[in-house]
């Protein structure tokens, strides 16, 4: 397998693979296939479409892949600010639960109260 570099100075490489090679998404062949290399990884499409359904990050909340930037919080990536918010709320909830079921089992089990 031949490769030609597209270009210098990315965090990712992309090259043009010559001769045979298999979409790792559809499994299709042929001599449009390119290599990608992210973070020591190869991986191998036809078409950006294929690439884009390994590549894109999906929403941490809802689990929606997406294009574009999102949005950071700690270290997870939301797709919209709505999904983050919601994601905090719902995390918030779920500390409260743990908690009132913390104080109800000390308050059950403690010797003083019995």
């Amino acid at each position: 397998m031949v490769k030609v570099d597209f270009g210098e100075g990315s965090m990712s490489r992309v090259y043009k693979v010559q001769g045979s090679a298999v979409c790792e998404v559809c499994g299709n062949t042929g001599c449009q296939c390119f290599e990608v290399q992210i973070g020591g990884e190869v991986h191998i499409f036809d078409r950006f479409e294929c690439a884009l359904d390994i590549l894109t990050p999906q929403c941490a909340h809802c689990g929606t892949p997406f294009v574009g930037q999102g949005v950071r919080v700690e270290n997870a990536v939301y797709c919209t600010s709505e999904c983050a918010h919601a994601a905090h709320a719902e995390r918030r909830q779920i500390q409260v639960d743990l908690n009132e079921l913390y104080e109800d089992s000390i308050l059950v089990s403690s010797p003083a109260l019995t």
